[in-house]
């Protein structure tokens, strides 16, 4: 499930982080484009990396769930709206990737994974992985519920433009139940940039008709803020890095002392199941 939650420590000079930042190799600033160009897009690579498989939409699990929309289904109004939050949301991320670089964030932990922290309880996790940006994207991505147990139900349940769908997640009960199930809604668009070979998925909440609130009053309807899962290529090394800007608000009225001691415990286990599905999905394939 994802965890977030407000920091009220002092946070670490650009310094302490220096050193941080610059681990794992040269970073290249990927291009902006918030509509997503034509010209970076490759049939054959990019659409396997939007593309859900029948298995995760056909994960249902959610009795009076979200319906599944056609796009055409959604008004121009809230196609424009949905434009405006995610050219919104692009741009804060793109602004918080600068600052965890140039040292601005509190270090959580400073080897692999990097995890940083900003004053706005943002979260920036840095990892390594050996494989293609194509197939770290896409278990990060699309094949989440293959690998990622704190996830009872993922799914597109409409699907606005070849690079822009909404999206429902449930997570499952955390911390022995205490902490129960959330579920958000939100609208996403992926962006890869041939060039420099990164994919970008960018997502953040937003309000649906077609997913209310859960009948369930056990299950609450969290709130993402601008995030982002960005997988940069390195064609020298065929090998990858993981970039995740993550800011959850889980509602509820948890206590702050409760989530925040959960943050980095689940950063860390996200990191390795993730780093465990690539590495047996390799296997398999050898």
């Amino acid at each position: 499930m994802s965890l977030a939650g407000e920091h009220s420590d002092s946070y670490s000079s650009n310094d302490d982080l220096g050193a941080v930042a610059v681990r794992g190799g040269t970073h290249r600033e990927p291009r902006q484009n918030h509509t997503v160009a034509s010209r970076y897009i490759s049939d054959d690579e990019f659409r396997s990396a939007m593309e859900f498989s029948s298995e995760d939409e056909a994960h249902t699990g959610f009795a009076q769930g979200p319906l599944r929309l056609r796009g055409s289904q959604i008004s121009k109004e809230l196609r424009d709206a949905y434009e405006k939050i995610l050219r919104d949301a692009w741009e804060k991320v793109e602004s918080q990737l600068r600052q965890a670089r140039l040292g601005e964030w509190k270090v959580l932990k400073a080897n692999e994974p990097i995890v940083l922290q900003a004053p706005d309880s943002s979260y920036f996790i840095r990892s390594e992985f050996s494989c293609s940006p194509q197939v770290l994207f896409e278990a990060a991505w699309r094949d989440v519920l293959r690998w990622n147990s704190q996830l009872v139900e993922a799914r597109v349940i409409a699907t606005i433009d070849p690079v822009t769908d909404l999206y429902y997640s449930m997570s499952a009960p955390a911390l022995k139940g205490y902490v129960s199930s959330r579920d958000f809604v939100d609208v996403r668009r992926v962006h890869f940039d041939s060039a420099i070979q990164t994919y970008t998925g960018v997502f953040v909440s937003v309000e649906s008709q077609a997913c209310p609130v859960h009948a369930n009053k056990k299950i609450v309807r969290g709130t993402n803020g601008p995030s982002c899962i960005r997988a940069i290529g390195d064609a020298t090394t065929g090998k990858c890095t993981l970039e995740w800007i993550m800011r959850t608000d889980l509602k509820g009225g948890l206590p702050k002392r409760l989530v925040q001691s959960s943050m980095l415990t689940y950063f860390i286990e996200h990191v390795a199941r993730l780093r465990e599905y690539i590495e047996r999905q390799s296997a398999a394939a050898s």
